[in-house]
């Protein structure tokens, strides 16, 4: 991954997506979307597929349990 890739943390805040976060940071990442689930609600399809259209990210990480 380029350091300027669009990244999708999925989980973000949670355990394992927090600590991923602070971990792709400190490597110098800095285009990562790692929306709360009030923000992004991976349940619901529409509201997905409209994220992925608007943000169109590179690579996707799924921390969320």
């Amino acid at each position: 991954m380029e350091k300027e890739s669009r990244i999708f943390l999925a989980g973000g805040s949670g355990l394992v997506g927090s600590a991923t976060l602070r971990a792709l940071r400190a490597r110098g990442y800095s285009n990562i979307l790692a929306p709360t689930h009030k923000e992004l609600n991976l349940t619901d399809k529409v509201a997905v597929e409209r994220f992925f259209a608007m943000q169109k990210p590179e690579y996707v990480i799924l921390a969320a349990a």
